[in-house]
């Protein structure tokens, strides 16, 4: 609708119009407002200044009509709410008219010059003289009133509303009134473009206007006029603000169209402003286009040389398998070696990019090794890329992954070692024997510094110690560093330690303001402390839970002034001393992951945290689930027989299970992470519950798991136990889950 009413202002250019050109602009003329089409001097008599007051006093009559018509209907429906109504149904018909009311505003400004410079007439009616015409200077006058009362408070409207969206929006308590009130501005467009309407209000004044601002010259009306709609033209396209596809294309069509009939009618009629406005016009595109050429190739030449923004490490991972161990090696690489480090789950919105991130905006490629790692296309894409080009990379050993054979990744076989997705290595310009060759290089080469994640630390010092030694490789000259310290012997703030007693001191760590962190020694674990359970024996969950831990603690320093222990971080996570320091917390972080309901340490804490919570109320239990977590159905229960104090274990799961619990996707991006740890700490007591119902722990309550037919195990690879077997107590019977 807008631009039908543009073309009306075509007809206010001074353009010599052909036929039918000419008639069918008139036709768009009555969108303006034009009553002389509908020979309306028959009734209103033949005075101009009369026509054209008569003209501005439609868009005001129409609001009193429909806020009539809007206060009659509430009588007879009470959910009508009339200022709601009003607004949006007098804002809709503003918005869409608007071209045509700044059109009939500006009648009287529109003027051509006589030939010899004896005055000048009005485009619109010819028979009165431009500012020596008493009707003239009445329609001045009608026509600033006019702009003043009626398009200046919409302008002045929309301006306000789409200033005030984003405080409105993010207030709960004025997002659904400020959303209802101004729905008109808002409901069409993308919410991420939610300020289109300004700029198509912009664009409007900017096309009527133009005709008053320039007179006489035609060649420099169309120009700048065909410049205007240019410049929208391609704003609206990298905008793509309509929710609708469909609505895109029709309203870059209709600019589009209206740029070709100024193109059609520059080529019609002897204007003598066309070779001074070809000239200008002509200069300064050419030397735009010219220092556009410079400024592309050289910005191209400055991010080859000199990339930006350059991370320091570059963490290729498969997400499946170590999406949050990938996540927490990038918080300790940033807090422990101030470096950046690049995770491809915080630039998502171009995949494409990854590799030249890789080739030219990286100190260090990273190749966390899992099980399916290098048998995802995208990092069998990020290896091939760095062996080819800077040849600076790392490889993390884990103990799931297994080292393909010779023939498996021949140049002859590797197409098909790699998984089948909807990726096109090829397309992305990765053949199989660069791949062959790269892989052969990263997993062999003595250039290449391999890093082993120990099995024989505990907890997250085996991934503090892998980023020490990775920040070797770029000081030391090194070709194999494997980890094969003893448990106790890193000195970092969350490094294992022997099993905690009353008089054994125990490191835990809290973050200050700056996001530090810092040691806290204790003579035990201490009570009031926020205690995380993991499954220890995971080396996901305890990266999840290192992140929990990372990002949370900023948050609750100040009310957690004992800090918070991470049970993995422990020598027996399941023992005595975890499961007490778990019995007098202020509250537990239960991290569920997918095989938290088979280890016989973290079901010690689960349960004892649940049966502490339910029974004397001094604690809060919060559970936390990974992606792949999965919860157990109806059918999925606790053999178990009857007990003491009647503590079924069966229970203490479904009383888990009952609380809300919160995910943390470990392989989303960073602010998705920050959001939801931010909801864990909200949910985080600040005070200890009551403890008017405080029962004591001591020898009470204290299950002790043990394994059935369960072997050994030291990694996430290891097997689990088929059964597990739950004392609850001295003299309670035994339950096996």
């Amino acid at each position: 609708l807008t631009a039908v009413q543009s073309m009306g202002v075509l007809s206010s250019l001074a353009v010599v119009w052909v036929e039918p050109v000419r008639s069918m602009l008139k036709v768009f003329t009555m969108m303006s407002f034009d009553l002389n089409v509908v020979q309306a001097e028959c009734m209103i008599g033949q005075t101009p200044a009369r026509s054209y007051g008569i003209r501005q006093l439609i868009a005001p009559m129409s609001c009193v009509y429909i806020v009539a018509i809007i206060s009659i209907r509430s009588q007879f429906y009470e959910k009508v709410r009339v200022d709601v109504e009003c607004v949006n149904a007098v804002g809709a018909v503003f918005q869409a008219f608007f071209v045509s009311i700044l059109v009939s505003i500006t009648l009287p400004f529109v003027c051509y010059s006589h030939p010899g410079d004896v005055g000048a007439s009005m485009t619109s009616d010819p028979s009165i003289m431009c500012f020596s015409d008493p009707e003239h200077s009445l329609m001045i006058v009608v026509g600033c009133l006019s702009f003043l009362l009626v398009a200046a408070p919409f302008i002045a409207l929309v301006g306000y509303a789409t200033c005030r969206y984003r405080r409105s929006v993010s207030d709960s308590n004025t997002a659904s009134r400020h959303l209802s009130l101004f729905r008109f501005l808002f409901f069409r467009y993308k919410p991420e473009v939610y300020y289109y309407s300004s700029l198509s209000l912009t664009r409007s004044c900017m096309i009527c206007l133009l005709p008053a601002l320039i007179r006489d010259a035609v060649a420099a009306q169309i120009v700048v006029l065909a410049m205007v709609l240019l410049f929208f033209l391609v704003l609206q396209l990298y905008l793509q603000p309509w929710r609708s596809d469909s609505a895109n294309i029709v309203d870059a069509s209709l600019s589009a169209f209206l740029i070709v009939i100024l193109v059609s009618v520059s080529l019609v009629g002897d204007y003598g402003d066309a070779e001074l406005v070809a000239g200008v016009s002509g200069t300064v595109v050419l030397l735009g286009l010219f220092s556009l050429s410079l400024v592309a190739v050289g910005h191209g030449v400055y991010k080859r040389l000199i990339p930006t923004p350059f991370f320091q490490k570059f963490v290729c991972h498969h997400k499946a398998d170590a999406a949050a161990q990938a996540r927490y090696l990038q918080m300790i690489i940033s807090s422990r070696l101030h470096e950046t480090c690049f995770i491809d789950s915080d630039h998502l919105s171009n995949l494409d990019d990854l590799l030249d991130v890789v080739r030219c905006k990286i100190g260090l490629l990273v190749v966390y090794c899992t099980s399916e790692t290098l048998r995802r296309p995208w990092c069998a894409a990020e290896v091939t890329t760095a062996a080819l080009t800077h040849r600076r990379v790392a490889r993390i050993m884990t103990p799931s992954f297994c080292p393909p054979s010779s023939s498996e990744i021949s140049e002859h076989n590797i197409s098909n070692y790699i998984q089948q997705s909807d990726v096109s290595l090829d397309g992305l310009g990765i053949d199989p024997v660069s791949m062959a060759r790269a892989f052969e290089w990263t997993l062999e080469s003595l250039e290449v510094p391999e890093v082993v994640l120990s099995s024989q630390l505990q907890g997250l010092s085996k991934f503090q110690q892998v980023v020490d030694d990775l920040a070797k490789c770029g000081t030391i000259s090194m070709t194999r560093l494997a980890l094969s310290r003893s448990p106790t012997s890193p000195t970092s703030p969350l490094s294992p330690r022997p099993s905690p007693t009353p008089t054994t001191k125990v490191t835990t760590w809290v973050s200050d303001s700056s996001g530090a962190r810092s040691e806290r020694n204790h003579s035990d674990l201490g009570e009031n402390m926020l205690i995380i359970s993991s499954d220890p024996l995971d080396d996901e969950a305890t990266a999840a839970a290192g992140i929990v831990a990372g990002k949370i603690g900023v948050a609750i320093v100040e009310h957690y002034k004992q800090g918070m222990s991470l049970l993995a971080n422990l020598a027996d996570p399941g023992g005595d001393a975890a499961l007490e320091a778990v019995s007098s917390a202020k509250a537990v972080i239960i991290v569920l992951s997918k095989g938290s309901l088979h280890s016989p340490a973290q079901l010690s804490a689960i349960f004892t945290a649940v049966h502490i919570a339910d029974t004397a109320h001094t604690l809060k239990v919060i559970p936390v689930f990974t992606p792949d977590f999965r919860f157990a159905d109806s059918k999925s229960r606790v053999d178990h027989k009857a007990m003491e104090d009647g503590i079924d274990a069966n229970e203490l799961l479904h009383s888990l299970f009952k609380r809300i619990a919160i995910g943390i996707a470990t392989h989303a991006s960073d602010s998705v992470l920050d959001a939801q740890c931010k909801d864990i700490a909200h949910r985080l007591p600040r005070e200890r519950p009551s403890e008017h119902r405080k029962v004591s722990t001591d020898g009470k309550f204290r299950p002790k798991l043990s394994v059935i037919r369960a072997s050994n195990r030291s990694s996430t690879t290891s097997s689990r136990s088929d059964a597990v077997l739950l004392d609850m107590g001295d003299e309670g019977s035994v339950c096996s889950v």
